[in-house]
């Protein structure tokens, strides 16, 4: 028997020790950050718990108008109630559907506008798209069904 014909391992396959593991996905760990994100978000814009940064230059009259008109709080209420539905595992695509422009908006306006928050909206925009991209084929079956059942 040469050495090149052994071939067990003086460790058996129970003794073998395990791969270690993260103990959470990157999917479960962006679905986490965006839901918690956006629900506490939405509670605050409801609440005013914590305060609001001050608006940058021209865009402060666009803020007044939308403070003023109520669209603020349908914008707060989708921000929970998508934030509500990417925490529940079976409706992230829901989740995304409703915070996916939302978040385009919010990095437009830190990448134009406001450069100091930048650091918050790419985390928030790599998420929804890591999600969207591990959602895939359900967005595709969605968009591309081309009306057949």
């Amino acid at each position: 028997m040469s050495i090149f014909t052994y071939s067990g391992s003086p460790l058996t396959a129970f003794e073998r020790p395990k791969r270690k593991r993260f103990p959470i996905s990157l999917t479960l760990a962006s679905r986490i950050y965006l839901g918690v994100v956006f629900v506490l978000a939405g509670l605050n814009g409801h609440f005013e718990v914590l305060k609001s940064f001050d608006v940058a230059g021209q865009f402060r009259e666009c803020v007044q108008t939308v403070h003023s008109s109520g669209y603020k709080e349908v914008v707060m209420a989708l921000q929970v109630l998508g934030g509500i539905s990417i925490l529940n595992k079976h409706l992230v695509n829901l989740g995304l559907f409703i915070l996916g422009p939302i978040v385009v908006q919010i990095f437009v306006y830190h990448l134009t506008v406001r450069q100091a928050g930048l650091w918050l909206a790419i985390p928030l925009l790599l998420a929804v798209a890591y999600l969207a991209w591990k959602n895939r084929h359900a967005w595709v079956e969605t968009l591309f069904r081309n009306g057949r059942k």
